[in-house]
C-alpha cells in the first residue's frame, strides 16, 4: 500500500485516509487471527459480509468472475431473497460487520432503493457498482444513506473500457455520473461516500495507467486500486460446488501477465506507481499488495520465485458471501448452506463451513487461492536475500 499526501482543500485527508484504512486492516487482521486461534467452528461472527443481491447487469465484462454473458442469463442464480430478506439479514449481523453490496450490478435489483435505505437504518456499507445507473435520484439516496465507500471499475480510456465491458458508452455514462456525484457532495459539504476507482491491469491497458491517474485526479478519488487479471473458475463463481473435491480447487489458475516482455513493462510501470506514491490526492492500493518497489519488480521479472507461494489464509474465519438465492459461500465457490433455510449463524457455524475452514487450516491456502485479493504472496525468502 502507498499513502498519498493530502491535496489542497483537504489539509489532512491523506493522513486520515491512511489512518482509517490502517485501522480497518488492523481490526480485520486481529479479528481473523483471533477467530483462527479459537478453532474452525465459527466462534467469532464475520467482520465482513458480501451481499451479491443480483446477478443482473447492463455490462458483459470479458473477465467477469460471475460468467455474466447474454446467452447464460437464464442459468445464473435467481433473486430468491427479497429486499426485506436482505434488510433482515443485515440487521441480524453484528453492528461491527461491514456489509458490501455487489452483484452483478446491484442497482439493477428492483428493490435496491429499499435495500440500501433499510440497511442504512443501523448499518454502514460499501457499494460496488459500474456507476452507469447513478441518476440524480439515486445519487441523493446514496448521499443520505450510510454508504462509506463507492467502488467503481474503470479499465482505461473510453474505447478500452467500453470494449472490456462489451457495451457502448459505459465509460461516458459512468464518468459523467461520478462527476455529478462529486458535484453534489461538494454542494452538501459531504465527503462520504469515499470514491475508489478500481482497475484490472492487463497488457491491453497498461499504457493507459496515466489516463487513470488523470481521471482519479479529476474526480478527486480517494483511492485508485490496481489489480492483476486472473482466470479462475472457482473463485467467486456463481455456480457453486458442493465441496472442495473438484480438481479446479487443486490447481493454479492464470494470474497476471505471462509474456516475458509484457512482464518487464509491468515491472517498470508498477515500480513507478509505487515510487511516486507521495504525489497527488489519491491513495494507491495494489492487489496483490507489494511490500516495496523492489519486490513488485521481482514478482514480475522472476515469477518462478513466487508463483503459488502464499501466506496462510484466515479469510474464511472472517468473511461470508451470500448470493441472490441465499446460498452462502466463503470465498472459493463452495456452497456451505442457505440463509433462506437456516440463520446465518447456523450456516457460519455449520459442518460445511467448518469443513472448509479445516481444509484451509491444514493447507494454509489452496492452489485455487492464487490471485485472491485477500491472500498475501509470501515474499519472505526473497526479502531475506534467498535469491538462489
Amino acid at each position: 500500500m502507498v499513502t498519498v499526501e493530502s491535496g489542497a482543500g483537504h489539509p489532512n485527508r491523506g493522513v486520515l485516509l491512511f489512518s482509517a484504512d490502517a485501522a480497518y486492516r488492523l481490526l480485520a487482521y486481529t479479528h481473523q487471527h483471533a477467530a483462527f486461534r479459537l478453532g474452525d467452528g465459527g466462534v467469532l461472527p464475520p467482520y465482513r459480509a458480501q451481499f451479491e443481491i443480483t446477478y443482473r447487469c447492463n455490462s458483459f465484462c470479458r473477465h467477469c468472475c460471475k460468467q455474466h454473458r447474454p446467452e447464460r442469463l437464464d442459468d445464473l442464480p435467481r433473486e430468491l431473497l427479497t429486499a426485506h430478506d436482505w434488510i433482515a439479514l443485515a440487521h441480524s449481523l453484528p453492528r461491527f460487520t461491514l456489509i458490501t453490496l455487489t452483484g452483478g450490478e446491484p442497482l439493477m435489483h428492483p428493490g435496491f432503493a429499499e435495500i440500501i435505505a433499510g440497511i442504512s437504518r443501523s448499518r454502514v456499507m460499501n457499494l460496488l457498482t459500474n456507476a452507469t445507473l447513478l441518476d440524480a435520484e439515486m445519487i441523493d439516496l446514496l448521499l443520505r444513506a450510510r454508504v462509506v465507500l463507492l467502488g467503481v471499475p474503470i479499465y482505461g480510456v473510453a474505447e478500452r473500457h467500453n470494449a472490456v465491458v462489451c457495451a457502448p458508452n459505459r465509460y461516458e455514462m459512468a464518468v459523467d455520473n461520478l462527476r455529478r456525484l462529486r458535484s453534489r457532495q461538494r454542494a452538501r459539504g459531504q465527503r462520504r461516500p469515499l470514491l475508489d476507482l478500481k482497475t484490472i491491469v492487463t497488457a491491453d491497458n497498461l499504457s493507459e495507467v496515466d489516463h487513470l491517474l488523470e481521471l482519479a485526479a479529476e474526480l478527486d478519488a480517494d483511492y485508485l486500486t490496481f489489480s492483476l487479471g486472473y482466470d479462475n473458475p472457482v473463485m467467486l463463481n456463481p455456480f457453486l460446488k458442493p465441496d472442495l473435491s473438484h480438481h479446479d480447487f487443486q490447481r493454479l489458475h492464470p494470474f497476471g501477465p505471462t509474456d516475458k516482455t509484457v512482464r518487464r513493462e509491468f515491472a517498470r510501470v508498477f515500480r513507478r506507481l509505487l515510487e511516486q506514491g507521495d504525489a497527488g490526492r489519491t491513495r494507491f492500493r495494489f492487489y496483490p499488495s507489494f511490500p516495496s518497489p523492489d519486490l513488485a519488480e521481482a514478482f514480475f521479472l522472476e515469477p518462478e520465485r513466487f508463483t503459488g507461494r502464499m501466506l496462510p489464509c484466515t479469510c474464511p474465519w472472517g468473511t461470508i458471501v451470500v448470493n441472490p438465492e441465499g446460498q452462502a459461500f466463503p470465498c472459493l465457490s463452495v456452497a456451505v448452506g442457505s440463509v433462506r433455510e437456516r440463520s446465518w449463524r447456523a450456516v457460519w457455524r455449520g459442518p460445511a463451513f467448518r469443513d472448509f475452514r479445516r481444509t484451509i487450516r491444514a493447507a494454509g491456502a489452496l492452489p485455487a487461492c492464487w490471485g485472491c485479493c485477500y491472500v498475501s504472496i509470501d515474499f519472505s525468502s526473497f526479502a531475506r536475500g534467498e535469491h538462489d
